[in-house]
């Protein structure tokens, strides 16, 4: 299905520049938080992203002056009084990212504060730009709750005991800079309008690679840094064998090395990942 065709009341999904998928949070008169029945919607979506061959990458960002409140706790609150648990899509977790192994990159484009869900749905995502005056936070302790959509683990992991429990059991915000500091982000930008034109930039750079290539390294990588059974370089390299195997085996590997010796551009076929 088209991506577009996974728009909804709270969200917009569109192609930009004819190979990148823009998907824009629209709720924000409630903060873009996020109801608890959308999740499994955004599931849909990026499932349909990586089904799109000619998709090279996703940008996330949202509408107004916060990224992402994370849950509605209005919902929650109303839910909880109810006697009723709250539906939450384990598959992908939080905006269908937080628990998601993607084959293609999703870059987060930070054009305000995050908090909770928002926070750990940009934790997962492969690139992330902030602009300057934005924060990040895990708020959920002093809620009264955990953060349960899959950031707690890998924050752990990626930035360190110490950082993982200031921005887990703290509460507090961290600034833009501390957040690019720990590793949270990759570049900081002036302006929340500046976000997405940054985010396109690094689109535009991942689509010069093949995109078996990059999807190959994109799983690599995070194996290698998720997977808690290599617990060695020898081990999450044989771990990888297998995506690096069908990549040198693609079409693109030929078109890559006969470009450079050709001195010219190499035109990429679709990926058949």
């Amino acid at each position: 299905m088209d991506c577009t065709a996974h728009s909804s009341d709270i969200h917009t999904a569109e192609i930009v520049e004819g190979n990148i998928l823009l998907v824009t949070l629209r709720r924000p008169k409630a903060l873009n938080s996020i109801p608890a029945s959308y999740h499994a919607r955004f599931t849909a979506l990026w499932k349909a992203f990586e089904a799109d061959q000619n998709l090279v990458a996703a940008i996330l960002t949202g509408e107004g002056k916060l990224f992402s409140a994370g849950a509605d706790l209005k919902e929650w609150k109303d839910t909880v009084s109810m006697g009723k648990k709250v539906p939450i899509d384990m598959e992908g977790g939080f905006l269908g990212i937080s628990n998601r192994s993607s084959k293609k990159p999703i870059i987060a484009a930070i054009n305000g504060a995050a908090y909770g869900g928002g926070t750990e749905a940009i934790v997962n995502c492969d690139l992330a730009v902030i602009a300057s005056k934005a924060t990040l936070a895990l708020p959920e302790v002093r809620r009264g709750v955990t953060a349960i959509a899959g950031a707690l683990p890998r924050i752990g992991r990626e930035f360190g005991l110490k950082r993982a429990n200031e921005l887990a059991l703290l509460g507090e915000p961290i600034s833009a800079q501390k957040a690019l500091e720990w590793g949270l982000v990759n570049q900081i930008v002036p302006e929340p309008k500046d976000v997405v034109p940054a985010a396109i930039e690094y689109a535009h750079k991942l689509a010069l690679g093949s995109p078996e290539a990059v999807s190959g390294s994109l799983i690599s990588v995070r194996r290698g840094i998720e997977d808690t059974k290599l617990t060695t370089s020898e081990a999450a390299i044989q771990g990888a064998q297998y995506e690096l195997r069908q990549v040198a085996e693609m079409d693109n590997v030929k078109e890559g090395l006969d470009s450079f010796v050709q001195k010219r551009d190499p035109k990429w076929k679709p990926s058949k990942l």
